[in-house]
This record gives C-alpha cells, structure tokens and sequence, in this order.
C-alpha cells in the first residue's frame, strides 16, 4: 500500500539515500517495539514498519533498472529458484521447472524427534543429545514422487462420502 509513497521518496533522494533512510527507519522502528506498553503504541509502530518496509519493492526494481543493462535484465532460465520446505502446491512449479530444486528438512521427522526426546527426558530422565543430526534431502522434478507432501491436500476428500444438498 505505501509503496508508491516510498517510490516517490526514492525517486527525490536518489537510490542509495533512501535505502539508507528507509533501512535506517526500518531498524529504528523494530528496536521501539521494546518500548511499546499498550496495544495502540504497537499498532502505530507496525504501521510505520509497514511504511519502511514499504521502499523493498520500489528500490528493488529501481536498482534492477540503474544497475543492470537492459540485456541482462531478463534472467528467465538462467537464474535457478531453489526454495526450503515442501508442500503440495509446488508440485507444477517443480514439474515445470520454475522452481529447479527445494531443501527438505523433514519437519515431521524434526517434531517425532522432538516429541520422543521430551517424552522420555520428562519420564525416563534421560538427559538431552548434545547435537540430533538430520540429513536434509534435495527434492527435484525427477524424485518429486518420492515425498508424502507432494500428495494433493484435496485427495482425501475423494474418499469422504458425499452429503446431499439442501435436504435433497
């Protein structure tokens, strides 16, 4: 929303002034809300994060323009999105490679973990690992199918029976 405001600013004071400005704001803004006791004052310093947070588009694509030529500006293809997590909806974007890869981190596996060592830490009084390695995996198109998130959420809703409508 306040982005064409921030625009604006950038455009006045010039690109390197006004993210220095608007990061500068954006720090002093975040370290206030220590200081905030009521909800108003909350509300009034997330309104004026929103406004420095408001300049990352803006200076984005203005430094994109100022900064790279226009033949380089168009990376379709040459630049690879690698993302973390997983989950069903990023099926198509992996299979149609708009996304080349995702770092798996097994969050069912990371909260098992989690739940097995309190279990037995609060009965069995068995102290803590220093250190639980797991092994992230890297999900790509070609072992996509491998991975229980990639199933489509709605699936399970084949299975429920159907309920008429209306009382028809």
């Amino acid at each position: 929303m306040l982005q064409p405001i921030c625009g604006y600013v950038l455009d006045v004071v010039g690109l390197k002034r006004g993210m220095a400005l608007f990061a500068t704001a954006w720090s002093a803004i975040n370290m206030a809300h220590a200081f905030a006791s009521s909800w108003p004052a909350f509300a009034v310093l997330r309104g004026l994060l929103g406004l420095a947070e408001g300049s990352a588009n803006p200076a984005g694509m203005k430094a994109t323009a100022e900064w790279f030529p226009a033949s380089e500006r168009g990376l379709a293809g040459k630049v690879k999105l690698i993302t973390t997590d997983l989950f069903a909806e990023m099926s198509p974007y992996l299979q149609k490679g708009t996304i080349t890869a995702s770092i798996y981190q097994q969050p069912h596996r990371q909260g098992q973990i989690a739940v097995r060592l309190a279990t037995d830490h609060l009965t069995n009084k068995t102290a803590f690992p220093a250190k639980v390695h797991l092994s992230p995996g890297v999900v790509m198109s070609t072992n996509l199918h491998l991975f229980r998130e990639m199933r489509q959420p709605d699936s399970r809703l084949e299975t429920l029976p159907s309920f008429e409508r209306n009382g028809e």
